[in-house]
């Protein structure tokens, strides 16, 4: 079923960042969604930025926010930049869409959320299994009273990386770990 069968355009989108996981993954997902528009990115290096094809390309991350066909941002920059762009995204009116870990600390996600809540627009932390069908499925499962009282729940979720077309990149859990922990492990530096 199409998303324009309802009558609505697809949501407008611009990335802040074009690392690894835009380049490789979330901007040929976005191309693929027929709900959703690349509308602009933005990357300190603009040719990085170009090579994802979006309408607009920009070396400068408020370019994007100050776009009006953007209507949800996606921010794939260095964690610790995550909370400035939530909070001048929800500020410049753009729904937000942000990459793991979304803040360095729980006082910050609760400064998030609060400034979502107050400006009417929707912040979700990318933790796209959240959001899987088979997820939703266990739920329903739970709720139903079909499995009984969950007292402990181990599971595994793999896929198919090697199918043709497939964008995923092809990386393991090594990949994720030392970006997760190196904020643990090394003194943070405020941005400049």
């Amino acid at each position: 079923m199409s998303f324009t069968r309802w009558g609505l355009d697809p949501v407008g989108w611009g990335f802040l960042g074009a690392g690894h996981l835009v380049t490789k993954a979330t901007a040929a997902a976005v191309h693929e969604a027929p709900e959703a528009k690349l509308m602009s990115v933005a990357a300190r290096d603009v040719t990085r930025a170009r090579a994802v094809e979006p309408e607009r390309a920009y070396d400068s991350y408020a370019a994007v926010l100050e776009d009006p066909r953007v209507e949800a941002v996606y921010i794939a920059l260095s964690n610790d930049l995550h909370l400035k762009w939530i909070l001048d995204s929800l500020q410049a009116g753009k729904h937000v869409l942000c990459e793991k870990p979304m803040t360095m600390s729980a006082a910050d996600s609760q400064m998030a959320f609060d400034a979502a809540a107050a400006s009417g627009l929707l912040l979700v932390e990318a933790t796209w299994a959240l959001w899987h069908p088979r997820i939703k499925r266990i739920v329903e499962l739970v709720r139903g009273g079909t499995i009984g009282e969950v007292a402990k729940f181990d599971g595994s979720f793999t896929f198919d990386r090697v199918r043709p077309g497939n964008y995923r990149p092809k990386v393991g859990a090594l990949f994720s770990t030392p970006a997760s922990t190196r904020y643990t492990c090394l003194p943070m530096q405020p941005p400049t």
